[in-house]
């Protein structure tokens, strides 16, 4: 299960992660039941970003970063063409609730 507090460490992050891609993760509306948004902030390529807004369809998930990669978009892309439908996604699009910001995060709006 997440740990109860708003940030998390790497290690936390990594067992999540490794939890999503195996099918074995929580759910983060298990543990925080009001969670709207999830920060991955430094995101360098932004693959663990992509796999939160995957399984969680219903939380805006945001990567930020100071350069947008072009692996980035790549993932994205394959990522929408070759897995399995979201989560309870319906009829929306996969990581419609997925975006990327480029910039310093000490200046990001959080809205």
């Amino acid at each position: 299960k997440f740990p109860n507090r708003a940030t998390m460490t790497t290690d936390d992050t990594a067992g999540i992660a490794t939890g999503i891609a195996t099918g074995t993760g929580g759910d983060a509306t298990e543990v925080w039941p009001s969670i709207a948004s999830i920060f991955d902030l430094a995101c360098g390529h932004g693959l663990l970003g992509i796999l939160l807004a995957h399984r969680f369809p219903d939380v805006s998930v945001v990567c930020v970063d100071l350069e947008r990669r072009p692996c980035f978009d790549d993932y994205v892309a394959e990522f929408k063409t070759s897995c399995l439908p979201a989560y309870g996604c319906g009829e929306r699009e996969a990581l419609s609730n997925l975006r990327f910001v480029e910039g310093d995060m000490s200046e990001v709006a959080v809205s």
